[in-house]
């Protein structure tokens, strides 16, 4: 703001002479000058250097009011103590633009880059723009360099000169002062101008794919290269592009992707304990494979991963399983290669353990024991009946008598699975046996004691025709001594009386094995 005065003043010398008069002055206590201000290159913006300073031009509006000379300065600080550089501009309405820029030389050696420049304006007055109004302040990155290619390489494998048929990934990372890396491309061949490969869709160190529909097949090799934000004049970049990193690599479009496998036929492990399986994976096609997974299904389930096999190459996996004391006998388990032709049939034989085969040798030696009593007991009664009894009597004893064999020869042969599986059905075919034995033992004695009757009424009825005596067992033994008293049949021969004496039984079996070698004696 200006405040206007009058000073009135007087005078008067020694001798008498005096004089009198004022003047006016005024009082400008605010900044009066322009408000509007431009710069260039803009805040926030990054600025190529190629050599130890740079140049800030700060432009005022016009300004036909206030104070035509400006002083215009770049400071360090926002007390204005430390100049970078400063000078005075004409912003009058006649003047054009350039009067009324001035261009701030910035000394690098003094400013790291993303510190705050102040700008500071004064009027004739020396009133400051900031004292009254919002600072100027503007922050740049300083660019003394084009960015450098830091990484280039494979993101799926390590290997040299890996063989491609198709598109793949690579890991780049670029390093640059301010990281403005604005464009990263590639391309095939040496001679392709700046600006004129393919370009990534750049948004930061990482995994990137190369194209590769217009390869031909043969030995290739991979150029990439970058830029940062900073133009030239002519809008090219201010630093140029990165000198290129390189990767070699073969490509054929037609080559196979083929996996083999290989592991041992079969597999032994005792129950309870833990098992290994390993596998040879082999890249049997003419193309790098950067990954594939193995599984195995069946006996367990497993998985593991095999990465960056080049044609011709192989690794090795090991699968770890376990088993119990129920997995006894042989199974198997399916390997494959997930998204290849490849697959495997193991065999796994499980074992008993120690515990097991003494408890198979134990069971084997009791039922030994007990086919030996049977066998005795079957022996005797083999001879003492016939037909349907004795046929079933044979049946179940050799049913029996086959599952020991069978046990025996399994654990001469060391497969105790198999004997331990036949034992699971040991002991309902020896109570089978033993059944049919004691069935028969029984049926033989009931039949011996009703021979006795009946030799006893075949003497009453040879001699005095039949008698009350045979009437008492009739219906205890299942005899009908009546049916043989009113019989035609004559009884002046042996054969005579054996007829007649079949009519008493009410079982026709057991008329059948009805026994005549001591009657006929």
């Amino acid at each position: 703001s200006e405040e206007s005065y009058t000073v009135g003043w007087g005078a008067e010398d020694s001798v008498g002479n005096s004089g009198a008069g004022e003047f006016d002055f005024t009082v400008d206590s605010g900044y009066n000058g322009p408000t509007d201000v431009s710069l260039e290159p803009e805040d926030g913006n990054v600025i190529g250097l190629d050599d130890d300073e740079f140049q800030l031009d700060v432009t005022v509006d016009e300004n036909d009011d206030g104070d035509t000379e400006i002083e215009v300065g770049c400071y360090q600080d926002s007390d204005f103590d430390d100049e970078y550089d400063t000078g005075t501009i004409d912003d009058s309405g006649d003047n054009d633009e350039d009067d009324r820029t001035f261009t701030c030389d910035i000394d690098v050696s003094e400013y790291d880059g993303g510190d705050t420049i102040y700008i500071g304006l004064a009027d004739q007055a020396g009133n400051r723009y900031s004292d009254d109004n919002d600072e100027i302040t503007a922050s740049y990155e300083i660019d003394t360099r084009s960015p450098v290619v830091q990484s280039l390489e494979f993101a799926s494998t390590d290997v040299e000169d890996p063989t491609f048929s198709s598109d793949f990934d690579v890991s780049v990372e670029v390093n640059d002062d301010t990281e403005s890396t604005s464009r990263v491309e590639y391309y095939f061949d040496s001679s392709t101008d700046d600006g004129d490969g393919t370009a990534l869709e750049w948004d930061g160190d990482g995994d990137y794919t190369v194209d590769t529909s217009d390869l031909d097949g043969g030995s290739q090799t991979l150029y990439l290269r970058a830029r940062d934000s900073v133009d030239d004049d002519d809008g090219d970049a201010f630093h140029g592009y990165s000198d290129a990193e390189t990767l070699d690599f073969g490509f054929d479009s037609d080559a196979s992707r083929s996996i083999s496998l290989r592991t041992p036929d079969n597999i032994t492990v005792t129950a309870g304990e833990s098992g290994t399986l390993d596998v040879t994976a082999a890249n049997a096609g003419g193309v790098f494979i950067s990954e594939f997974n193995i599984s195995v299904s069946g006996f367990f389930s497993a998985q593991e991963t095999v990465e960056q096999l080049r044609s011709g190459a192989e690794d090795e996996v090991s699968f770890e399983f376990d088993t119990s004391e129920s997995d006894l006998g042989s199974a198997s388990a399916t390997l494959e290669a997930d998204g290849f032709d490849a697959s495997k049939e193991i065999a796994i034989d499980v074992e008993p353990n120690q515990e097991q085969r003494s408890s198979v040798e134990s069971k084997l030696e009791r039922y030994s024991n007990e086919l030996e009593y049977l066998r005795s007991n079957y022996t005797e009664l083999k001879s003492k009946v016939s037909g349907a009894r004795e046929s079933n009597l044979t049946s179940r004893f050799t049913e029996y008598e086959s599952l020991v064999q069978d046990t025996r020869s399994a654990v001469e042969s060391d497969n105790y699975a198999e004997a331990q599986e036949i034992l699971s059905d040991a002991q309902p075919r020896l109570e089978t046996s033993q059944n049919s034995i004691s069935d028969t033992q029984s049926f033989v004695k009931s039949r011996n004691q009703r021979n006795t009757i009946i030799m006893a009424a075949v003497g009453l009825l040879a001699v005095v025709g039949a008698g009350v005596g045979g009437f008492i067992y009739s219906e205890r033994y299942g005899l009908d001594i009546k049916q043989a008293l009113d019989s035609d049949i004559p009884t002046t021969s042996v054969d005579g009386l054996k007829s007649r004496v079949k009519t008493i039984f009410t079982d026709e079996e057991d008329a059948d094995e009805f026994e005549w070698s001591g009657f006929e004696d």
